[in-house]
């Protein structure tokens, strides 16, 4: 990694806040993309299997 930088929070209505950094790495440089995601009672249909 060569540098992170901090990012303005996100606030939602329920007023739960996300922080958000930019991570800058270096070109071709091994990396994972880790996204968030809302933990609910839904499942979709591929995942029933």
């Amino acid at each position: 990694m060569i540098c992170a930088e901090e990012q303005p929070s996100l606030t939602g209505p329920n007023g739960v806040t996300v922080e958000r950094v930019r991570l800058w790495v270096r070109k071709s440089s091994p990396a994972m993309r880790m996204e968030p995601f809302r933990v609910g009672r839904d499942v979709l249909a591929d995942e029933d299997a």
